[in-house]
């Protein structure tokens, strides 16, 4: 009886100590699982930000381009009639060439938003005839992401391509490549 004993005391610690192993492999392994669980969620989150802000900073260099080429066209305007008023005498200059010159005494802001509404016009005719459904990303409040994101799956699930989904919602094509790839992330 006592080599029985013997016999089963080493195998019941034996395995006992295996299973004692197993249950800390496993607690191990939940405790990982739930580490990565965590970090893929603050990732997300991070994800999240930087597409809010990659369409905030989108948004702010399409008005800065607006407001560069409203410039622009407003420079090369003052220099024709420059060189209008250079080489004609005054006398043969008619009136609505100068009729630009006269403008009321605005603040600076009030004249910088004019001269945006302006290019926001100019852009908005010229894209209504490139596009069935313009949007103009000036006045795309920063949190509609979710409904871009909702416009980008329809059109792809439709079979848009994603060049054409950035056209139509005017949005630059890497923040289209984003969006899907953090939809497919979760």
């Amino acid at each position: 009886m006592i080599e029985t004993w013997s016999k089963l005391i080493p195998m019941n610690l034996l395995s006992m100590g295996i299973d004692v192993v197993l249950i800390m492999v496993l607690l191990a392994m939940w405790v990982f699982w739930w580490k990565q669980g965590k970090r893929t969620q603050r990732v997300e989150t991070g994800l999240l930000e930087a597409a809010a802000q990659l369409q905030e900073a989108t948004a702010l260099l399409d008005d800065a381009l607006n407001q560069i080429a409203l410039l622009q066209r407003k420079s090369e305007s003052q220099d024709h009639k420059k060189q209008v008023a250079v080489t004609t005498p005054l006398e043969d200059v008619q009136d609505d060439i100068f009729d630009d010159d006269i403008q009321p005494h605005f603040s600076s802001r009030a004249q910088d938003l004019l001269a945006s509404q302006k290019a926001n016009l100019d852009a908005s005719s010229m894209q209504s005839k490139a596009r069935v459904t313009p949007m103009k990303r000036a006045d795309k409040p920063v949190n509609q992401g979710v409904m871009d994101v909702a416009q980008i799956l329809r059109m792809q699930r439709e079979g848009a391509s994603l060049e054409s989904i950035a056209d139509t919602l005017n949005m630059p094509l890497a923040q289209v490549k984003l969006m899907l790839m953090l939809q497919k992330g979760t």
